[in-house]
C-alpha cells in the first residue's frame, strides 16, 4: 500500500541516494480494501504517493523517477470490482508521470496485449503476481519503456 511505501521511504529510498527509482505501487491499495477493509481509497492514494514524489524531487532532485501502473487480470484472487478502482489509480500514475516529468511503464496494457498470446494464469499466476514469464516481459518491457537504459 502507498502509506506503507511512504512509511518506509526514508530508510528504503532516500538514504540509498540512488540514481532511478522505480515505483510500482496500487495493486494491494485496492486488494486490501476488497478483503480486509484495510485498503487505500483512491483520493488518498493520489495524494501520498504525490507526497511522496515531491519528497523524492525535494531530497534527491537529480534522481530519475519512474512510474509504473499497478494492473491485474481478471483470473484467481481478482474480482471484476477492482477493476475500475484499478484503473483510476493507473490514471493517476499516468497524471503523476507527466507532473514529474517522469517515464510511465503501462504493465497494463503489456498483460491486456499477453492474454492474446496464452491464459491469464500463464502471465499472473493469481491475477496479481507474476509468474516467470510475466516477470521476464515486465523486465522487457520496462528496459523499453524507459528511455536511454536498453
Amino acid at each position: 500500500r502507498v502509506v506503507d511505501l511512504y512509511a518506509r521511504w526514508k530508510a528504503d529510498a532516500l538514504n540509498l541516494t540512488p540514481d532511478l527509482i522505480s515505483i510500482l505501487i496500487g495493486v494491494n491499495d485496492t486488494w486490501h480494501e476488497f478483503g480486509s477493509r484495510n485498503g487505500v481509497e483512491v483520493a488518498r492514494y493520489r495524494t501520498v504517493y504525490r507526497m511522496l514524489l515531491e519528497w523524492t524531487r525535494q531530497v534527491l532532485p537529480t534522481t530519475q523517477l519512474v512510474i509504473c501502473e499497478p494492473f491485474v487480470l481478471p483470473v484467481g484472487a481478482v474480482n471484476r470490482d477492482w477493476l475500475p478502482e484499478i484503473a483510476a489509480r493507473r490514471e493517476i500514475c499516468a497524471e503523476l508521470a507527466q507532473a514529474f516529468d517522469a517515464p510511465l511503464v503501462s504493465f497494463q496494457k503489456l498483460f491486456d496485449e499477453a492474454v492474446k498470446e496464452a491464459p491469464e494464469t500463464y502471465w499472473l499466476s493469481d491475477g496479481v503476481h507474476p509468474t516467470l514469464a510475466g516477470h521476464m516481459r515486465m523486465a522487457d518491457y520496462w528496459l523499453r519503456s524507459v528511455p536511454g537504459l536498453a
